[in-house]
């Protein structure tokens, strides 16, 4: 789990233009693939959704290929059905992030 709280912080604190697509691509993956509506995984979900928000402005190459957008879109639909009310939060906060 600390690892997942070292990408929210690193797509926090850099600049988008700072990391290669490639690496931008692993994050996101490594981020989406700890979504999920499993109570058991919910402190990584919780972790995941959160640094997801601030990730957001890396995934502008991945919005424009439409499998990779509906795979995240999809992502975060699921997370707004989790039960636990700050991931709900912050999965609506990343539809907004997204609709900027």
């Amino acid at each position: 789990m600390a690892s997942l709280q070292t990408i929210g912080h690193i797509c926090e604190d850099l600049n988008p233009g700072d990391l290669n697509q490639d690496l931008k691509n692993q994050i996101m993956l490594a981020l989406t693939n700890n979504i999920t509506t499993d109570e058991n995984l919910t402190p990584a979900c919780k972790l995941a959704v959160k640094a997801l928000l601030h990730s957001i402005p890396y995934t502008s190459a991945n919005f424009e290929v439409q499998l990779e957008r509906d795979f995240i879109m999809n992502k975060i639909f699921e997370a707004l059905e989790n039960k636990n009310v700050e991931i709900r939060e912050n999965a609506m906060q990343c539809l907004v992030e997204v609709g900027r």
